[in-house]
């Protein structure tokens, strides 16, 4: 279960008070993939749940990083 593991890395690298919805986000994207392989149309890669949670990851971090004023440098 490394894809697993992965996941589970990429939730914690965002922010506390977002990891639920990344959990479920992550959740919900695992789901479509099995429903696609039961059902027939072409499930996500493994890789592709991995890239689209590296994504939500650095949305989640944007806001709470501060910006340094100009000429603060």
């Amino acid at each position: 279960m490394r894809a697993e593991a992965r996941r589970e890395r990429r939730i914690a690298a965002v922010p506390t008070p977002l990891r639920p919805a990344a959990r479920g986000f992550a959740e919900v994207l695992v789901a479509r993939r099995e429903n696609a392989e039961r059902l027939g149309p072409r499930p996500n890669q493994l890789k592709t749940i991995e890239i689209r949670l590296d994504t939500a990851r650095d949305l989640a971090l944007h806001p709470t990083r501060r910006a340094t004023p100009p000429g603060q440098a």
